[in-house]
């Protein structure tokens, strides 16, 4: 059987189990969404039609005492009483009717028929006060309809409690089958989980082993031991074999790629300098005159040839920089140097540049910096270097450029932290990714005083990294960039093949 049909299988199974208490589950929040509709819809309605019921009562109520007190006033006076009654009553009918939709038609029973009997009453009272007959009126109120009102609000509030009575036992329902629920999908899950385990750990034994070999000499190889030994996975019959097999032949291709770079260097050290050497050579001739005398134009062409050599003859030195130190053949002289006085030299060297383009250029050195550090002098100097050029290339006339120095507490230990500061055009966010990768340039920037060629600050990235340090650079369009390099005390021992010096 496949890998592919194993997992294959194994996904369905554990879907399966999954599923059953999901399922499950499902359902009974469909039973419950049913008794959350009826609290929603039947119960707001009943209690919110008991109230205007009650209401409706009170109104009736009142009314009516106000028609039999002034009985012996003429018609158009009793008229807004009697009105007054009637729309009252048209309120208790329209709340019993709501209570009805509801579906407590029942449970209202009692009371609609005592609105009934109420209802007959007020007719019987108008017709003794509209016949002259207040005394009638008067009794009848008395002895029958305030008592009979009495008796209504009595039933309403009995309503109110089968209401509420309703309303609790939807909700001890759903209580029950909620903990029903929750119950029963634990143990379910539980189930399915141990279920899932067992069956994913019989899984992970037939892949674990032929993993961790996979996984040691992609190690090997990332350390650039390309000489791997798969073993068993080699010669499986599965997609894992068929992964190893093409690990394998990757890794005599990476072998393969790591001769001809190194043999591209070797091409690039001796075949490519020996003829810009020679270039080189014939222009110093012929400016010295030794082929004849040479017009202003022809000292110009010269001149043109001599400093494009000397760009592509910087271009190659720092492409074998680079490429020395990702085959890890870049090598370290350490030697401890006095940090104060190697930043102060740095500043003296860029005062004139400073002065040249009227660029404010300071240097910053914070209270606890130490005064020692262990470092290859030479090449901490291309790395702060390259970060102050690269910061007067592009920092405006008039503007600013600082360089500080500080400690910072990193990783559990001291750093040092060196910054460069300038108050150029900045650098967009979609570009920060990838200013240390080879070649890039930054578009749309304003033309630097001076070209590069893309490499400054991929090889500052790998001297920083060989001394076990970090760079960092954080810009903001139109303020200006910040490049930081953050430096242990001394380089980590595991730099092995590394020479010390004092």
């Amino acid at each position: 059987m496949s890998l592919r049909t194993r997992i294959t299988l194994t996904l369905v199974g554990i879907t399966a189990m999954m599923l059953a208490p999901a399922i499950y589950g499902l359902l009974n929040l469909r039973e419950l969404e049913e008794i959350v509709r009826d609290l929603q819809t039947r119960n707001a309605t009943a209690i919110l039609a008991l109230g205007r019921l009650g209401t409706a009562v009170e109104e009736v109520d009142n009314a009516q005492r106000i028609y039999v007190a002034i009985a012996g006033q003429p018609a158009e006076v009793r008229a807004p009483s009697a009105a007054e009654v009637t729309k009252g009553g048209d309120r208790v009918e329209e709340a019993l009717a709501q209570l009805g939709t509801a579906g407590f038609d029942a449970a209202a029973g009692d009371t609609r028929r005592r609105w009934e009997e109420i209802d007959r009453l007020l007719g019987e009272q108008r017709r003794l006060v509209e016949g002259g007959d207040l005394d009638g009126a008067d009794a009848l109120s008395d002895d029958s309809l305030t008592p009979a009102l009495d008796a209504l609000a009595l039933s309403v509030d009995e309503l109110g409690r089968r209401i509420d009575q309703h309303g609790e036992g939807q909700v001890a329902r759903a209580t029950t089958l909620a903990e029903e629920a929750v119950n029963t999908t634990v143990v379910a899950m539980l189930v399915a989980l141990v279920a899932a385990l067992l069956v994913g750990a019989a899984l992970g034994r037939s892949l674990l082993r032929p993993v961790a070999a996979l996984r040691h000499a992609t190690r090997r190889v990332a350390r650039g031991d390309f000489e791997v030994d798969l073993g068993a996975l080699a010669v499986r019959e599965d997609e894992l074999g068929e992964l190893g097999r093409a690990f394998a032949r990757m890794a005599a291709d990476l072998a393969e790629l790591d001769r001809i770079k190194a043999e591209f260097v070797s091409v690039a050290s001796h075949e490519l300098k020996t003829p810009l050497s020679v270039i080189k050579g014939y222009v110093t001739l012929l400016r010295q005159g030794s082929y004849g005398t040479l017009s202003e134009r022809g000292h110009e062409v010269l001149s043109t040839i001599d400093r494009q050599t000397d760009h592509l003859n910087r271009m190659i030195r720092r492409m074998l920089e680079v490429s020395r130190f990702e085959a890890g053949g870049g090598r370290l002289e350490l030697a401890e140097i006095d940090l104060p006085a190697f930043l102060a030299h740095l500043e003296q060297s860029f005062a004139v540049l400073a002065i040249q383009n009227h660029i404010d250029f300071r240097l910053e050195l914070g209270e606890r910096l130490p005064s020692r550090l262990v470092t290859d002098t030479d090449r901490l100097n291309e790395v702060i270097g390259n970060l102050l050029s690269n910061a007067f290339k592009f920092t405006p006339d008039e503007g600013s450029i600082r360089l500080a120095a500080r400690t910072v507490d990193g990783a559990g230990e001291p750093r040092v932290a060196i910054e460069v500061t300038d108050s150029g055009p900045g650098i967009p966010p979609e570009s920060l990714p990838r200013v240390f990768d080879k070649f890039y340039q930054v578009e749309g920037q304003p033309s630097p005083r001076q070209p590069g060629s893309g490499l400054g600050l991929a090889i500052a990235r790998k001297i920083v990294e060989a001394h076990g340090g970090t760079i960092e650079v954080e810009s903001e369009v139109g303020r200006g960039t910040t490049f930081r390099v953050l430096l242990p005390l001394e380089p980590p021992a595991a730099n092995g093949g590394r020479g010390r010096g004092r």
